[in-house]
């Protein structure tokens, strides 16, 4: 999951991780700034979701959309804000 993945270094980091063929979380408020990053990283699986991270309820939905679409097990918000703050 990866958060500001719109532009600068978050854009270079998901194309980077997307050459190596990793599942992305692409995170950011500007749903535009996201969608010029999943034409970058191309057919690697990606899931863009326009949220947040610093409003509670935008990571609530920002949780139960990962667990929609890529997560093996059920991730919740809190544990979304664990990982957000601890990079």
């Amino acid at each position: 999951m990866l958060t500001e993945a719109g532009n600068g270094l978050g854009q270079e980091i998901s194309v980077g991780l997307s050459q190596l063929g990793a599942k992305l979380v692409l995170v950011r408020r500007y749903e535009d700034h996201l969608r010029r990053t999943q034409d970058l990283v191309g057919d690697v699986m990606s899931l863009a979701i326009a949220a947040d991270v610093a409003v509670e309820s935008d990571v609530e939905v920002l949780a139960g959309q990962v667990n929609d679409g890529v997560s093996s097990r059920p991730v919740t918000h809190r544990e979304v804000n664990r990982r957000i703050i601890r990079g």
